[in-house]
């Protein structure tokens, strides 16, 4: 009796610490650049925290054209992101509410935020989320 509550004990924490290591990586793996000259290197921060200058580059980064490497990487768990761009002297120049999720089947992406100068396109593929700050 003893051996089989044992046996039972393990496989109920072996299914427990998996299914949190299965919900600990739904999100998205998400890529920030611009193709605008005018936001190169301006300042891109996510709930408060700076991320990094946005990268120019000449197209959106895939796999097949080398360029998720120089894009700004961050990995966004389901949730609520404040997006804030910022030029070199600190004003605000584009901000908005991303809300994201993804997990059980579903995928789901809103966008909000009032921006006259700036705008923001998005690709989805898969778990990835590629957006691009256009000014």
């Amino acid at each position: 009796m003893k051996k089989t509550t044992a046996i039972i004990l393990s496989m109920l924490v072996i299914l427990v610490f998996s299914a949190c290591h299965h919900h600990r990586h739904y999100g998205f793996k998400t890529y920030f650049w611009t193709s605008s000259r005018d936001a190169e290197n301006e300042e891109l921060y996510i709930n408060g925290r700076y991320i990094g200058q946005l990268p120019l580059l000449k197209e959106a980064p895939d796999d097949n054209n080398g360029l998720k490497s120089e894009a700004l990487f961050v990995h966004l768990p389901s949730g609520r992101y404040k997006v804030i761009i910022r030029d070199n002297d600190g004003d605000v120049k584009f901000r908005e509410t991303l809300r994201l999720h993804i997990g059980g089947g579903d995928k789901t992406i809103a966008a909000s935020g009032e921006n006259e100068e700036y705008r923001s396109l998005r690709i989805v593929e898969g778990d990835e989320l590629i957006e691009e700050i256009l000014k």
